[in-house]
């Protein structure tokens, strides 16, 4: 019975390091039937919204419009602040990592003390008399290290699904971020676009007006 023992304790950290707080997520099952009539041609969707969309609007050739989408980086606030809740969600993993391995703590501690006691020291002065004369205490220096290390096994998985949770965060943020960016392009091309418009109605409006000039000056 004793020879088992250390064969049982085995047995049971592999299982206790087997288990996780929560179970695994699994997607839930919905009734559906195989297919639908209006669906032909169909195919099923891959959400993709993390993904960045690239320059989409070098399409139309305008590099006064190319010009004005490289600032949007840096100067819409909305953009940055999600670019700042990204970054904030990646650093959350790495933290939430830490927790697997161990961790080191280190001091160090430096004192100067000084003995107040005196001491009587017999000497001769220039002449040859014999003086005594009293000397204070020497200064010490003391220097001090400590170190100290601790790891705890995740026995239950509570790092695991902190990591898987954190995780999960940052690609909610990254899709926040890529729609902001494409939010944020999209104004801006619609606004160039509507500007552009109206520079060509006002100028179209300016040459009819020179042209009734010239009609009624002629007339």
């Amino acid at each position: 019975m004793t020879r088992s023992r250390p064969l049982f304790a085995i047995l049971l950290a592999s299982a206790l390091t087997a288990c996780a707080v929560g179970p695994n997520y699994v997607r839930p099952s919905a009734a559906t039937p195989p297919a639908f009539k209006e669906g032909q041609g169909w195919t099923l969707a891959i959400p993709a919204d993390d993904r960045p969309r690239g320059p989409w609007w070098s399409l139309f050739n305008d590099p006064v419009l190319d010009g004005l989408m490289a600032r949007v980086e840096v100067s819409n606030q909305n953009l940055a602040a999600a670019i700042a809740a990204y970054d904030q969600a990646r650093a959350v993993i790495n933290e939430q990592r830490t927790a697997y391995f161990p961790t080191v703590q280190a001091t160090l501690g430096a004192t100067r003390t000084k003995n107040s006691s005196s001491q009587t020291i017999a000497t001769t002065d220039a002449n040859g008399v014999p003086v005594t004369r009293s000397v204070g205490g020497r200064a010490v220096n003391q220097l001090r290290a400590n170190a100290s290390a601790s790891w705890a096994p995740d026995v239950w998985g509570s790092v695991r699904r902190s990591v898987e949770g954190a995780r999960a965060t940052a690609q909610a943020s990254a899709a926040t971020l890529a729609n902001a960016r494409l939010s944020a392009q999209g104004e801006l091309a619609t606004a160039y676009f509507e500007l552009r418009a109206l520079d060509a109605q006002g100028d179209l409006v300016a040459a009819s007006i020179a042209a009734y000039d010239k009609a009624f000056k002629i007339t």
